[in-house]
């Protein structure tokens, strides 16, 4: 197994189906890679779409529940049972826009000895940095080795990956520059919108 993508799903009913389909439909080696969607408490239709897409898809997949609304929880749950030599975090809500992208970041980690592949340049509905965003890296699963995610509710994805950046066997970055990523931001009813919500009206209060 080269790769394994590992999605945190929390109630995105209305952008789940385009994810899935975006890596569903890659152009690499459907032996070769795994999904692992993670549902995280989720009230809408996630799971029934999750699973319609990944059923009928040919890829090697696994759903997991867990109830803990923290998407580093659901990444960490995901972690314990991926099989891949590199690990690839997709958040739910958004998608790859290359068909080629998984095969073009495999083939970049290749290319040298690198630690991670990051991919400079992303779409977004509006322009935002998000450097140490999880989905901007693709990993090498020893990279990681046992460092996990916080249960932080927001940027504990940033904590993450600088965290990994200190280890020191942490040798070098690859530095990918075509965008291969769509982030949607912002999204209403996002666990960072709500984060946001909660702590204005605290203030206001």
């Amino acid at each position: 197994m080269i790769l394994s993508i590992i999605i945190p799903i929390y109630n995105v009913e209305q952008y789940i189906d385009k994810c899935l389909q975006s890596l569903i439909r890659q152009h690499y080696d459907k032996s070769e890679y795994e999904i692992i969607a993670v549902l995280d408490a989720c009230t809408d239709c996630s799971e029934e779409i999750a699973k319609f897409n990944l059923e009928s898809s040919g890829i090697a997949h696994t759903i997991l529940y867990i109830d803990c609304r923290s998407a580093g929880l659901s990444r960490n749950a995901g972690l314990e049972i991926a099989r891949g030599k590199y690990i690839y975090f997709v958040d739910g809500d958004d998608y790859l826009i290359d068909l080629l992208a998984l095969k073009r970041m495999t083939e970049a980690m290749e290319s040298g000895d690198y630690n991670a592949v990051y991919m400079n340049k992303f779409e977004s509905d509006i322009k935002t940095f998000d450097d140490d965003s999880i989905w901007r890296y693709f990993y090498k699963r020893d990279t990681i080795g046992e460092t996990r995610f916080t249960d932080a509710r927001i940027n504990e994805d940033w904590e993450f990956t600088r965290t990994i950046k200190l280890k020191r066997e942490y040798k070098e970055t690859k530095i990918y520059n075509v965008a291969l990523y769509h982030y949607t931001f912002p999204r209403a009813g996002s666990l960072t919108e709500q984060y946001r919500s909660e702590r204005l009206n605290k203030q206001i209060s």
